[in-house]
């Protein structure tokens, strides 16, 4: 409130000195307002007070209203305040016609911060300052794919990526950014659920990646993920009529052709029963012959089905209709023909047993009569994938189950845990995870590896030696790599192969321990452990070494 000189004058002539001294006593205590005397004018100024303080953070950038009012609690309107972070430059607001005043700032840091608001004062007010704290920082960003890993060609593509915060609260209005195999497509805008979506023309065959980035702005930080999507094309597998009956020992001989290999070499692989047991690779018009002994087929009905097992993106294993064929059972043998392998049998016993030497152990004859068991192949399903993959362990030499076999998945994630299952009293188990290498060790048996398919699935069945029979192997590998011809290992001594060795050159301390642990392993009074199977082969790999980088020639040359 202002008083001039003139109406001041004229009160003290009416009233007096004293009256004009009480009323202004009145005012400063009641009123709370200060005198001030500038020019010959006497200025009595209110206090201001800033009400209803609000400061929001979102972000890096900082949202401060309030509402300016006087000591009697009016709103005052168009008064110019202050405002800043920090020690920051600071920011002008005027407040409206309801006193309220807004201002937005940057942060120039994340973290906590404080917010200072001062009204400097006017004419009828004086000055008033407040402030608070404000923690200032953006929002982190999780960019989730929800698209297919598979899909058919010649189909769009249509896939979502969902954008939230660690507490998995939805990010809207969010730029996504997508890329397709290093092409960069128009971004995408997150909706109110939080998911960016997108329709993609058909790809073409074989594996894509996917790439969706949201760059990082004033209210979050920047996120990447990733996602690979594989387009195959159908395949058509065919397998001709089969002979209804098949004489005993026949060889069964499937013929077929496969379509939609786009003159692609697939490896065709034939079951008997649900187990593989030969397999083979298209020709260049797609078709394809597999012959299977007679000496393997199990007498009675048994199912035929073939599969293609495709190595190169692009392609799903596909099977083939189900046939089914009786295998004649032989007649029974006559009194003589048993006779005769009894006593047979009989003298061979007596010479093995007079000279200490026990029979050879081999694999089964394997259905392409290399007399070694073919290598597992993996079959999947195309139509109904089973994510876990069933193993099956046999023994390679009586091809008998295999119970308590010990499976496990090698070359996870290194922050997984291993798979690891043991089989079951028929030699069967079920593994899920994720891994590139099929271990299966077993009591008495030297372990197998074998490359399993990325992720794993389908089915196997995986063929054990025993420790004794896999050192026989051994043993007549190097005398193969040798030059040397490879008698049956029954008559075959070690020593008679140290000599065979030493007439090629090989060192002598290398034959001697390699010998020595042939020996061991197979001829002595027990069964050979694992560190006889490890002597054996670190020996043969040192000898196979030599002969590698031996000539022919200057193994005759040793020898003569």
């Amino acid at each position: 409130m202002r008083f001039f000189a003139r109406p001041a004058t004229d009160l003290r002539r009416l009233t007096g000195w004293p009256a004009l001294a009480a009323l202004l006593a009145v005012v400063i205590v009641h009123g709370r307002v200060s005198p001030v005397r500038a020019d010959g004018e006497l200025v009595v100024k209110a206090r201001a007070r800033l009400t209803d303080l609000e400061t929001v953070a979102r972000g890096t950038r900082v949202e401060v209203a309030g509402t300016l009012r006087d000591n009697l609690g009016q709103p005052v309107a168009r008064e110019r305040l202050e405002i800043r972070l920090d020690d920051a430059p600071p920011a002008l607001a005027t407040s409206d016609a309801s006193g309220r005043f807004l201002v937005r700032l940057v942060a120039r840091a994340e973290g906590a911060r404080t917010v200072h608001v001062r009204f400097p004062g006017s004419a009828l007010l004086g000055a008033a300052e407040a402030g608070g704290q404000v923690t200032v920082g953006r929002t982190s960003v999780l960019l989730t794919f929800d698209a297919p890993s598979e899909v058919e060609a010649a189909l769009p593509l249509a896939f979502e990526v969902r954008a939230t915060d660690s507490g998995g609260v939805p990010q809207t209005a969010l730029a996504v950014k997508l890329t397709v195999d290093g092409t960069d497509l128009p971004p995408t805008t997150t909706g109110p659920d939080g998911r960016a979506r997108w329709a993609l023309r058909p790809l073409s065959r074989g594996r894509h990646l996917l790439v969706a980035t949201a760059a990082a702005d004033d209210l979050h930080l920047g996120a990447t993920a990733s996602h690979t999507v594989t387009i195959w094309s159908p395949l058509a597998l065919t397998l001709d009529p089969l002979p209804e009956r098949l004489a005993p020992g026949e060889s069964l001989v499937a013929d077929g052709s496969l379509e939609g290999a786009e003159g692609e070499s697939v490896p065709i692989v034939l079951t008997i029963d649900g187990e593989p047991l030969g397999g083979t690779s298209t020709a260049a018009g797609g078709t394809w012959r597999i012959t299977v002994s007679g000496a393997v087929l199990p007498v009675g009905r048994i199912e035929v089905r073939a599969m293609a097992a495709p190595t190169t993106p692009g392609f799903r294993p596909t099977f083939s209709e189900r046939q089914f064929v009786e295998v004649l059972a032989p007649p029974p043998p006559s009194v003589a023909w048993v006779l005769v392998p009894v006593c047979l049998g009989a003298v061979a016993a007596g010479l093995a047993g007079w000279r200490r030497r026990a029979p050879a152990v081999r694999p089964a004859t394997a259905p392409d009569g290399s007399g070694a068991v073919s290598p597992p192949a993996f079959a999947r399903a195309a139509a109904t994938p089973d994510p876990a993959l069933r193993v099956e362990v046999r023994d390679a030499v009586t091809l008998k189950p295999v119970p308590g076999a010990v499976c496990r998945l090698l070359g996870g994630p290194a922050d997984g845990p291993e798979v690891s299952v043991t089989a079951d009293d028929v030699g069967r188990a079920r593994l899920s995870g994720i891994g590139e290498t099929l271990a299966v060790d077993a009591e008495g048996y030297a372990p197998a590896r074998h490359a399993c398919p990325v992720p794993p699935g389908g089915a196997v069945v995986v063929h054990l030696l025993t420790r004794r029979a896999r050192i026989q192997a051994c043993h007549e590998e190097l005398l193969r790599v040798a030059g040397r011809p490879v008698l049956r290992f029954g008559r075959e001594t070690p020593a008679q192969s140290a000599h065979a060795l030493r007439e090629r050159g090989a060192p002598g301390e290398l034959v001697d321990a390699f010998t020595a642990a042939v020996e061991r392993g197979c001829f002595g009074p027990a069964e050979p452990g694992p560190e006889d199977l490890s002597a054996v082969e670190a020996a043969g790999d040192a000898l196979r070494v030599f002969f590698d980088a031996t000539s022919p020639a200057v193994r005759r040359g040793a020898r003569s």
